[in-house]
């Protein structure tokens, strides 16, 4: 929960862009939805400071990182697939074992 503590340390005190109430009531509603909390208390911070664009620029920000090295890693795995075949042979017997 280390990227709600940085909102709350970084926009709320420093920033004082909401109060304890309504930042509690984001990440609260946050928490109720299925999902990432964190990408989603970014995106409803977004969305009540710059409406609909800065819902798309906070997604974009905090998760477009993650796709870029997912994208990057698995392109990286795609060049050495035989190698890592004997560990998905060893994955699938472990789990057929439990």
């Amino acid at each position: 929960m280390v990227p709600l503590r940085y909102f709350r340390q970084k926009l709320m005190v420093a920033r004082c862009w909401f109060n304890d109430q309504t930042y509690g009531d984001i990440v609260g509603l946050c928490q109720f939805w299925p999902g990432p909390a964190n990408s989603q208390v970014g995106m409803a911070i977004g969305l009540a400071r710059a409406g609909i664009g800065g819902t798309i620029a906070s997604c974009l920000g905090f998760s477009l990182p993650s796709v870029i090295a997912l994208v990057l890693f698995a392109a990286i795995l795609s060049d050495f697939g035989a190698h890592f075949h004997g560990l998905q042979v060893v994955a699938v017997a472990m789990l057929a074992s439990t």
